[in-house]
Formats: C-alpha cells, sequence, structure tokens
C-alpha cells in the first residue's frame, strides 16, 4: 500500500510541475491559455445582421442576353444530352450533366464589386467537421441589403432554368455566400435533402484562379457493388474537375448520382468566394439510400491498464486539458454548440513521432486504397498489419481506444459511452462501480 501510495504522489508532483510550466500566472493569462485551445465563447449568438450605417448598396442584376438569344439550343443540347462547349456554356454528361453559363451576369465590371462587397460586410459563421471547412453566411433572405440577389435568382434565373430544363420549380430559392480560404474543402456528397431539384453556385474568385490554387468542383463517377439491386450505386473515383472562374454560374440536378466535392484550396492568395444553393420542387422526394459499407476486423484493445492511465496521459496529452478549469469550460462550450477544436492537444513531441511515422515508407506500405464508398473510407491499415507498425502509432492508438481514454472524453462532454462488456464496471466481487471515482481519473480532473 505504501509503495502504491508513493507511485501516486510521485505521478501527482510529476502532474504539478508540467501545470507549473505552462500554467499561467494570473486568471487573464489562464483565459487567454484556454482561448489558445480554441474554446468557443460564452456569449450567446445573436441573429446575424448589417449595420445599418453601411453604404453598401447593389444596383438591379440582369442576365448576359445571350443566354437567352440561344435558349433554344441550350434546351436542345440539355435534353438531348449533347456535348457542348461554346465560349459562353458548356454541357458536360458524364459522370452526370452539369451545365456551365460564363460571363453570366451583365455588366459584371460595376455588379460584382457591389457583390462582393457586401459579401465582406455580411458577418460569416465557420462551419467545421470532417466533412466541410469554410465559412458561410446565413441565407440572402435574411437581408435587406440582398434583396437584388434574390429577385435576380428568383425570377430571371429559376425562369431560365425551367426554359432549359423543362423542370418545375417552386419560389424557395436557398442562397447563402460560401468563403474558402487556404486548406478549406468540402468532401464527397451528393446534395440531397426534400425538395432540392437544382444545385448551383456563382463563382466570384479572383481573374487569376487556376487549378493550381485548388477549390475544383470535382465529379464522381459511381458504381453498383453488386448485380442483385441490393444496394445504390456508390461514388467510386473523380472523372471530372470543373475550375472556378469568375462570373461563371454552374448547376446540376440533384439526384441519386450527384455525387461532387471541393477540393482543398490550395492558395493563400485569394479566397474563393461564391453565391451557391438550390432551387427547389414540389414533387422532389429523396428515397433512402441503401450503401454496401465495409466490414473491418477490430484492432486489438488497449492494454493500457487503469494503474498507467495517468502516466500515460502525462506523457500524451497536454496538461491544460487535464486541468479541471478548463474541462469545465470545454464541457459547456460542447454542451452548447455540439462541437469544439482542442488545438495542441497531443504533446508536441509526441505528434511529431507520428506525422514522422504515418509518412515513413514502412507505414506507407501498409495503407490499402479504395475502401469503398469512398465517403466512408478510402484509406485503411488492415488488423493483420497492425503488429508492424511502428511502436509510436501502437502505443497512441492503445491509448486514445483505451476504457478510460473513453472516461476522460466523457468528463469534458458530458457523453456517456457504453462499454463493450456489461462487467466492465464490476469488481471481483461482482459490486458495481460505476459510480465510484478510480483514483487516476480524479488526478486527471484536478
Amino acid at each position: 500500500m505504501d509503495g502504491e501510495n508513493q507511485s501516486s504522489d510521485s505521478l501527482k508532483r510529476k502532474h504539478d510541475e508540467q501545470q507549473q510550466q505552462q500554467q499561467p500566472v494570473d486568471e487573464n493569462k489562464k483565459l487567454k491559455t484556454n482561448n489558445e485551445a480554441n474554446l468557443p465563447s460564452s456569449s450567446s449568438d445573436s441573429k446575424l445582421t448589417v449595420s445599418e450605417s453601411s453604404n453598401i448598396k447593389i444596383d438591379s442584376i440582369e442576365l448576359n442576353p445571350t443566354f437567352q438569344d440561344k435558349l433554344d439550343e441550350l434546351k436542345k443540347s440539355y435534353n438531348e444530352s449533347n456535348q457542348l462547349e461554346t465560349e459562353y456554356s458548356a454541357i458536360i454528361n458524364e459522370p452526370f450533366k452539369v451545365v456551365q453559363f460564363h460571363r453570366f451576369i451583365e455588366n459584371e465590371q460595376l455588379i460584382l464589386p457591389q457583390i462582393l462587397q457586401a459579401a465582406n460586410a455580411i458577418p460569416l459563421k465557420r462551419r467545421n467537421n470532417d466533412l466541410y471547412s469554410l465559412q458561410q453566411s446565413n441565407d440572402f433572405k435574411d437581408y435587406p441589403l440582398l434583396k437584388n440577389i434574390v429577385d435576380f435568382f428568383q425570377i430571371k434565373v429559376k425562369s431560365l432554368l425551367e426554359n432549359i430544363t423543362g423542370m418545375q420549380l417552386n419560389d424557395n430559392v436557398a442562397l447563402t455566400f460560401s468563403k474558402y480560404e487556404q486548406n478549406d474543402y468540402l468532401l464527397c456528397h451528393d446534395d440531397q435533402l426534400e425538395q432540392r431539384k437544382i444545385a448551383f453556385i456563382l463563382y466570384l474568385v479572383d481573374d487569376q484562379w487556376s487549378a493550381t490554387d485548388g477549390g475544383e468542383l470535382e465529379l464522381f463517377a459511381t458504381e453498383t457493388p453488386d448485380t442483385n439491386g441490393n444496394y445504390d450505386a456508390q461514388p467510386s473515383k473523380i472523372t471530372a474537375r470543373l475550375t472556378p472562374k469568375s462570373n461563371t454560374f454552374t448547376f446540376f440536378e440533384v439526384n441519386q448520382s450527384s455525387f461532387h466535392q471541393v477540393s482543398e484550396i490550395l492558395t493563400d492568395r485569394s479566397p474563393r468566394w461564391s453565391i451557391n444553393g438550390w432551387f427547389h420542387s414540389d414533387d422532389t422526394t429523396v428515397k433512402e439510400q441503401k450503401f454496401l459499407y465495409p466490414q473491418l476486423s477490430a484492432f486489438p484493445e488497449s492494454e493500457i491498464l487503469e494503474d498507467d492511465l495517468t502516466e500515460h496521459f502525462f506523457q500524451w496529452i497536454n496538461p491544460i486539458f487535464l486541468q479541471s478549469f478548463t474541462q469545465k469550460q470545454i464541457r459547456f462550450s460542447f454542451i452548447r454548440n455540439s462541437e469544439i477544436q482542442l488545438k495542441n492537444f497531443i504533446i508536441e513531441d509526441k505528434y511529431k513521432q507520428i506525422q514522422s511515422a504515418l509518412s515513413s515508407e514502412s507505414v506507407r506500405k501498409l495503407w490499402h486504397e479504395n475502401y469503398k464508398p469512398l465517403f466512408f473510407r478510402n484509406h485503411i491499415i488492415r488488423h493483420e498489419d497492425f503488429q508492424e507498425l511502428p511502436d509510436i502509432l501502437k502505443e497512441f492508438y492503445l491509448l486514445i481506444n483505451s476504457e478510460n481514454f473513453f472516461k476522460f472524453i466523457t468528463k469534458i462532454t458530458d457523453v456517456i459511452f457504453e462499454t463493450k462488456s456489461k462487467n466492465s464496471n464490476e469488481n471481483q466481487n461482482g459490486n458495481d462501480n460505476s459510480d465510484s471515482d478510480d483514483d487516476n481519473i480524479q488526478l486527471i480532473q484536478e
């Protein structure tokens, strides 16, 4: 017993020393440190509005008359699925039908700067998860300043698309500004939601934008995983890439094959601005899709014992996140926003070791590509290759899959995880200890 207490005291001293090295000396610095951990503000969000003092004005917007003049040609090419490539328009039929109109807005030298000025005046919200990273506005209907843009799409653009496609659209058009900066992206998806009929984007990028800047609209071919009709078509590979171009309007019908994504933004020269959204139709319904998901054998379960947990946390996790003050802030923010980013979560030395190991040739040869469906998983390491991984990756994997790591996640999120074994919370006498505080967990909370 004395040896166990000495070990616990030693770990506690180690924990305190690390906190003293990184812990701020006053409350102001403490708050600054937690801001660096990217904890969202606890203040409530107000409705996004544009300042009444703004002098921004958007003139009435007109379509380039070329599209009305060429309406019969466009309609014929669209309905007969003819490939079309002219100075003003393009129709691409593979992997699914996409239409592009260049020089879409008349008098673009006047109108586009006005639209961009409005875009920069309107508050944007950062949207960030494993599917996308970008900034986006509220719907244009929230802003009287944007009425001329709304009217342009609801009346003139809607009429043009109905004439070309023969589709009956209702008056509901969703419109938002999207701003992609360096490293932003939008991964593979099909846009299907109830009543969405046509997806569109009007590019507001600078005139220098090229494929090397990223942000391309990438289109996926689909394939059916079996011949028995048990599963729907799934995205397989990118077969077309469309580079953003200023004042180009791109649209396509939303359906079970309209899988697409926005490639990562590679430039820091200029953001990828756009107006994007959907036209809707009363007769559009969404059928639940059946996808063939991979069946994976599990990696080994964690061999890290509860007695080892605290020491492993000190070795891996930034001590800032082991402080009760920080954990309370994280928990409050997560409960309020349902998401959070914890920057510098892993101690820097360990993080660099992981990066080095993942980029090593010995690990690269273990990756297996093209694991379908594409939007579910693209690269895997098979469970039978687990023992071939460098020790640093095995140790990290076992740590984050340990039962006690999930206890830590519960502590900072209030999310309760079910254990694999119903007896995992029972001691050797069969008593339920689920409500008791483990000594090591108690150390982490302090």
